[in-house]
């Protein structure tokens, strides 16, 4: 079982409801860096590789450390409400940090695709 599957049994949510929660946190996340660098929002979101990196941070950063401090307390009723508290703390950390070259990369191709509709626009005048 992997560690999402430990997590939502233990918590006692759906893998939707957890897939939700953590692809919600990625587009806060690219939110602030699409903000930060100027860059298009819905380019930051599509980015197959920006979500690829996330998740491995997501899983290094939130799941592990959360099934390693806090298995011992999965599949308790009592516990569910606190261990969701805890891991919806968990993201923080990941806001602090982004792939410098993988933004890079996204700004190459935001400056390309808006010189590209910039010759368009002036080909129509």
């Amino acid at each position: 079982m992997n560690t999402a599957e430990r997590i939502t049994r233990g918590v006692f949510i759906t893998y939707t409801e957890y897939d939700n929660f953590r692809e919600s946190r990625f587009h806060v996340w690219c939110a602030r860096y699409a903000a930060l660098n100027r860059i298009s929002l819905q380019m930051m979101v599509k980015s197959d590789m920006l979500r690829n990196w996330y998740y491995m941070q997501w899983n290094e950063y939130v799941e592990l450390p959360f099934v390693k401090n806090y298995e011992e307390y999965f599949g308790n009723d009592e516990m569910s409400s606190t261990l969701l508290d805890i891991i919806f703390e968990m993201p923080s950390h990941i806001e602090t940090i982004y792939p410098d070259i993988l933004i890079k990369e996204i700004i190459n191709e935001s400056k390309s695709i808006n010189s590209r509709r910039n010759k368009v626009q002036q080909s129509r005048v």
